[in-house]
């Protein structure tokens, strides 16, 4: 069987339940995935006599995000890669989804590891009160691989009360954010309750020989989608959206004439 291993607290959790079985364990690098999270990973692996294997993108991340652009949660068709091919406008900051980024970056390496080994059981930390969906326990994917979640029912204190009373240690971020930290140079996901608290952690606690690239990359992509949005909120300037309180504020201004 297959532990995806992301050096969160809940993979964590699984990995110390399947500690003692005939496990591999698959993580997820990017290169950019926050150092102190890689050395966790790979430590609290050794520590525990668990096979790991490092699973590894196609592409350099950097050179991903010049060539389809920085993450994002918003992204103007304008700055979408598939528009700037067509669009003259050299040294525009092209922007894609963070659904692409993670997908061709985390998602499609993580299957492919996957169908390379023999066995295609695969054990996640989910659970059923976590931000996203997913498919359920047992499930069968078109590839054949089926996904186990064994703390499934659990909250987010079951998951800190089992790690405290295993003394299992969590990475040093866990301090003073809950959630996992997956890359640093990441500008999107920030619709994510713990978004804030992860950036402010990086740029005042930790890594500030990170945080100057991490900050211009955040500038470049409010500023495409600022540029955007300029472009739209003029067109839509010959469309009544706000007619409402337009004929409100007039009638007001009548009310106190007459007076």
């Amino acid at each position: 069987m297959i532990i995806h291993f992301s050096g969160g607290k809940d993979s964590l959790a699984v990995l110390h339940l399947y500690k003692d079985k005939d496990v591999i364990v698959h993580f997820v690098d990017t290169g950019a995935v926050y150092p102190h999270v890689v050395e966790f990973v790979h430590d609290i692996c050794k520590k525990w006599k668990m096979n790991l294997k490092v699973i590894k993108p196609k592409m350099v991340i950097e050179d991903y995000h010049k060539t389809y652009g920085l993450p994002s949660d918003m992204v103007p068709t304008e700055r979408s890669p598939e528009k700037m091919v067509f669009r003259k406008a050299d040294g525009e900051q092209k922007i894609q989804s963070h659904m692409q980024c993670c997908l061709n970056m985390v998602w499609l390496p993580m299957r492919d590891a996957i169908l390379a080994e023999e066995d295609k059981r695969v054990i996640r930390g989910i659970k059923k009160c976590d931000e996203h969906g997913t498919v359920p326990d047992g499930h069968v994917d078109e590839f054949g691989i089926q996904y186990f979640f064994p703390i499934w029912d659990w909250s987010d204190q079951d998951v800190f009360d089992y790690l405290k009373k295993n003394n299992v240690s969590l990475p040093k971020h866990y301090e003073q954010v809950n959630s996992s930290f997956d890359c640093w140079l990441c500008t999107a996901h920030l619709a994510s309750p713990t978004a804030k608290g992860r950036i402010e952690w990086t740029r005042k606690n930790h890594y500030k020989d990170l945080w100057p690239e991490l900050k211009r990359r955040f500038q470049a992509v409010r500023r495409a989608v600022e540029e955007e949005q300029k472009i739209i909120d003029r067109a839509m300037q010959a469309v009544p959206l706000y007619s409402g309180v337009q004929d409100f504020q007039e009638r007001q201004k009548k009310l106190k004439e007459q007076k």
